[in-house]
């Protein structure tokens, strides 16, 4: 079957536009993102004409993790959206921030609801992260944006409290996550702390 043709009826299977078949979702999403950036058209396609459970397009995107200006589009687009519900937006904020684009949120602070925004800068440091293909631990992204609008600092940290699902940090970005010990935010010290443990727990 030809690629464009094999993905057309993946998408049709995860955005729940077909009867799923024999594979479970999540089985229909490895297979999908396998196909890397050749996907990319087909999922922003579906979260433009709003095609089923757009919300697993921006999943998916940054999973697949390829900041292509197509992709950066669609979703700043969805984020933009106040038509859309906030869930949909929140995936759309948090695929940017995956995707190294807290630039984007930072720069809508003021003009979209806090919990989108905070969603979104909270997800390259949970366990989200560590779906498909990510960044490099990195806080000074997160620091800077904090330095500059202290004031969403508590919505970020309610999504990165104590027994949420961290990221799971790998040895090369243990000297990130020793940096972020030294952050004057008490959550990102605590966020540093515990995935520095569950490191030297899995070595």
């Amino acid at each position: 079957m030809p690629l464009a043709q094999r993905i057309s009826a993946l998408m049709e299977k995860i955005m729940g536009t077909a009867e799923m078949g024999h594979l479970t979702r999540d089985e229909y999403e490895s297979l999908l993102k396998q196909s890397g950036k050749e996907a990319i058209p087909f999922l922003t396609a579906a979260i433009r004409n709003k095609t089923g459970d757009t919300w697993i397009a921006c999943k998916l995107l940054a999973e697949i993790n390829e900041p292509v200006e197509e992709a950066i589009t669609a979703l700043t687009e969805t984020l933009d959206d106040c038509g859309a519900d906030d869930s949909e937006r929140g995936w759309a904020a948090s695929a940017l921030a995956r995707l190294g684009h807290t630039d984007i949120l930072a720069a809508r602070i003021e003009q979209i609801p806090e919990d989108i925004i905070a969603r979104g800068l909270a997800a390259p440091y949970t366990a989200f992260r560590d779906q498909g293909r990510y960044l490099p631990l990195d806080y000074q992204p997160l620091e800077q944006i904090l330095k500059q609008f202290p004031h969403i600092a508590d919505a970020v940290a309610k999504n990165l409290t104590p027994g949420c699902s961290y990221c799971e940090i790998k040895p090369e970005e243990a000297s990130a996550a020793q940096a972020g010990l030294q952050s004057s935010w008490a959550f990102i010290r605590y966020h540093a702390e515990n995935v520095l443990e569950d490191l030297q727990d899995n070595l």
